[in-house]
């Protein structure tokens, strides 16, 4: 199984407030028998949470994988990361993806999609706001889209 890191950038500057539009980056990096490869891929999202701007990014990256994969996801959002490295994403599926209490489970469109795409892939996270890729990333969003807003 071929090993892969998918890191997501944003430009949402407040995690804590929903952004009428903000955007996304991602790049995915493998090792091949040819040396390191890479690409990556620009979003946006309207009116969204960093939960949201990050499964955006996520699922968009999770379509490059047509073949089981061992997957190392590098986001800021804890709950993206506690999702594959607590189960939490098998437990949600088993609710119909809702919480604990019966309430639907907020993005539970895009959990759904990503639930799907990740089935075939052994996937863990590491949260964290800043990843080799970081600088770049967001430089390039300013440079396209600016800040989020």
């Amino acid at each position: 199984m071929k090993h892969a890191d998918i890191f997501i950038t944003h430009n949402m500057t407040n995690p804590c407030r929903k952004a009428g539009q903000a955007a996304y980056v991602y790049v995915i990096y493998v090792d091949t028998s040819k040396g390191a490869a890479t690409c990556g891929e620009f979003g946006r999202g309207q009116d969204v949470t960093v939960n949201r701007i990050n499964l955006l990014a996520l699922r968009s990256a999770l379509k490059h994988f047509p073949n089981p994969a061992e997957i190392t996801i590098h986001t800021d959002s804890p709950t993206v990361a506690g999702a594959f490295n607590c189960n939490n994403i098998q437990q949600w599926r088993k609710n119909g993806f809702k919480t604990a209490h019966g309430k639907p489970l907020a993005n539970a469109d895009l959990w759904r999609s990503v639930f799907d795409l990740a089935q075939k892939h052994l996937i863990n996270a590491i949260q964290t706001r800043y990843h080799v890729y970081t600088n770049w990333a967001e430089e390039e969003l300013l440079k396209k889209y600016g800040r989020a807003q």
